[in-house]
């Protein structure tokens, strides 16, 4: 009986693989045959409104110039979009004219790339994803060739089974080599979550943990600081709250109170005021550390859950501040206490171990560093072993599907030194730098009004845009202001894409009032070229912060239109862009919140002869990334393909 109900089990399912084979197969023979002579551009959001929605219609009037005989199709997802709306937004978001309105082909499986279909998992689930989509796209029309503008490698070998010829523009690569080996170091960023990034800095990244002990040392160094400075360090902490810092939040205000500071801090303090207000009277008004220890331990013993462990974390911290110091006795027994009701609340008792001495080459300090550390690294390392066998598989993946393209073109000398050792496909892989409108960006004259400073940042509302940190860096510089110089004013200009862009924005608007800077900042969302080019007129210098940008459009653009660039160092900045012009400085590098602010004060303080000399040497270098020059070298780099087809 069970024999026959196996060989009926396997019947239904050889009988379903041969069914979707069959079907399968007759889509792509059916598909291979009737192929059109036109190049079928997969982008599936025409709406991005960025750097890549630029290349695309770029693209796209390359072509009809080059093979006017040669349809042009745009697989898009969004619905509303028509020949003629397309060719309309080209020509007012970007200002370009193409020759003849593009087909369209709609497509309705977009769902599957979106990042919200895979809470985890994202990359490998977007990237099956697209083949699905793919699919439907050469399933309802099948061109001669497919030219991806958009990145979703694992396309390729879909078109190739279709009999297309694979052309594709590569922004960024899916998986670099910078993300693989920051995996293998536990560094947290934002697609490498610190949950399983380095396990000392399971909660605070370096410079975080750096800005909570600047602030601690703050507070002992000012006992007598006022509520203003109080509510300052408060606004300084609140953006970086959830329930895992709880701890730190309250260790400041805990320093405060031990500097005799209780009423300011009680101002200042929120959550757990009831059981807080105690050990608050019992670190400054008793300065009695038995019977905080024996509180401590209360605690403990009645301990549910995680946050109560966190604030015991708290008083290790605070009580520093004592007179009387901590003891390493009754530190090392709270510690082990800890450790003895929640493994992961371990990270905490290590920083409060680097917080509560003065000097980390203390013997006991260092111990219970080193104790600590080891002990996090065996709870926590599998997850970035998992993580790194998981990166390590895909970017193999990465690498075969990459290597289907006839024709790869990058978009800088970083993604290409990636994309080289990814594909290993070298010969076919050639460098075009993308279009950037420095001919109408030129004729704007270099000189500003001598008013109020504008600093302009140009980016969508993405997360690896990092607006935030320039928010942050934009209100130190205001903080750090001579009383002679002019108050500027930053504009943030983007485009969002869904409702998670929408979000983002509206978080980094209330991060403005938070810095109480909104006064000093403004939003422009969506903004048609025209408008863009009129703000990029006005500035005296572009804002840019995103790690490992493997271009920078929007850099060039700043350059092109006499607004100096401040850049992060790295990537397409670094490497293409922000480089000596006729040995003239074209702009500035930065890569945290302190260079950022120095490079905006830099730019403040800055003679005005001096800065139209900058001004004008990165005017001339940004003519080396000319939408005129796109053109001649995706030409060059395509027309081989093009002369070369047989049906």
């Amino acid at each position: 009986m069970e024999n026959t109900l196996l060989l009926v089990i396997f019947s239904l399912l050889t009988s379903l693989l041969t069914f979707i084979l069959t079907i399968t197969s007759r889509e792509i023979i059916n598909g291979r045959r009737t192929r059109q002579r036109a190049i079928g551009f997969f982008h599936p959001y025409t709406n991005d409104g960025g750097g890549g929605e630029r290349v695309l219609w770029c693209a796209v009037k390359a072509i009809q110039e080059e093979s006017p005989d040669l349809d042009c199709v745009i697989y898009t997802g969004d619905h509303d979009s028509s020949s003629e709306s397309l060719m309309s937004r080209a020509l007012d978001r970007f200002g370009v004219q193409l020759l003849t309105p593009p087909k369209v082909v709609h497509l309705y499986k977009r769902k599957w790339i979106e990042e919200t279909s895979y809470p985890r998992f994202t990359m490998i689930g977007q990237s099956f994803g697209s083949v699905y989509l793919s699919w439907e796209a050469l399933c309802k029309f099948t061109p001669l060739y497919y030219f991806d503008t958009s990145g979703y490698a694992f396309t390729y070998p879909v078109a190739r089974l279709f009999g297309c010829k694979v052309i594709c523009y590569t922004h960024y690569p899916t998986i670099s080599l910078d993300m693989i080996s920051r995996v293998r170091d536990r560094s947290s960023m934002y697609n490498n979550d610190a949950s399983i990034a380095r396990s000392e800095d399971i909660v605070f990244g370096v410079s975080e943990r750096q800005r909570f002990a600047n602030i601690l040392h703050f507070f002992f160094q000012n006992p007598h600081c006022s509520i203003k400075e109080c509510k300052y360090m408060d606004v300084q902490l609140k953006p970086h709250l959830d329930s895992t810092k709880l701890a730190v939040y309250l260790a400041v205000f805990l320093a405060c109170s031990l500097s005799g500071l209780v009423e300011k801090s009680r101002i200042l303090l929120k959550p757990n005021t009831g059981i807080w207000k105690t050990l608050l009277s019992t670190c400054r008004v008793h300065g009695d550390l038995e019977l905080g220890r024996e509180l401590v331990c209360l605690k403990l013993n009645n301990a549910e859950d995680k946050a109560h462990l966190l604030c015991v974390a708290a008083v290790l911290i605070c009580f520093r501040g004592s007179s009387s110091g901590l003891s390493f006795d009754i530190f090392t027994e709270l510690v082990t206490r800890m450790l003895a009701f929640m493994k992961a609340a371990c990270f905490l008792a290590r920083e409060a171990s680097l917080w509560a001495f003065d000097d980390i080459s203390d013997s006991s300090s260092l111990c219970i560093h080193n104790v600590l550390s080891e002990d996090m690294t065996a709870l926590l390392g599998w997850l970035s072993w998992c993580k790194m066998i998981y990166y390590t598989l895909f970017s193999w993946m990465y690498g075969f599907v990459g290597s289907c393209a006839h024709l790869a073109m990058v978009n800088s000398s970083w993604t290409q030194s990636h994309i080289e050792k990814l594909w290993r496909i070298p010969s076919r892989i050639k460098r075009v730098y993308p279009p950037c409108d420095t001919s109408g960006l030129q004729v704007l004259p270099l000189e500003r009004p001598a008013t109020t400073p504008i600093f302009i940042s140009v980016a969508q509302f993405r997360p690896e845009k990092a607006h935030p940190l320039q928010l942050e860096a934009f209100s130190l510089a205001i903080r750090r202001l001579d009383a002679d110089m002019p108050r500027p004013i930053l504009q943030f200009v983007g485009s969002c894409r869904n409702k998670f862009d929408e979000d983002r924005l509206q978080k980094l608007q209330d991060k403005a009032v938070e810095l109480n800077v909104d006064g000093d900042v403004q939003f422009y969302k969506n903004v048609m070229y025209r408008d863009l080019v009129r703000l990029l007129g006005g500035a005296v210098a572009g804002m840019h912060s995103m790690v490992d940008e493997h271009f920078g459009i929007s850099v060039v653009e700043y350059m092109a239109a006499g607004a100096m660039p401040i850049a992060h160092n790295s990537a397409g900045p670094k490497m293409d862009i922000v480089l000596e012009e006729d040995g003239q400085q074209t702009g500035f590098l930065a890569q945290n919140v302190d260079e950022y602010a120095e490079a905006i004060l830099k730019v403040l303080r800055m003679p005005e002869t001096e800065r139209l000399k900058i001004a004008a040497a990165a005017r001339k270098r940004a003519g080396r990334f000319s939408e005129q020059r796109f053109y001649e070298d995706l030409k060059a780099a395509i027309q081989p393909i093009l002369n070369h087809v047989s049906r």
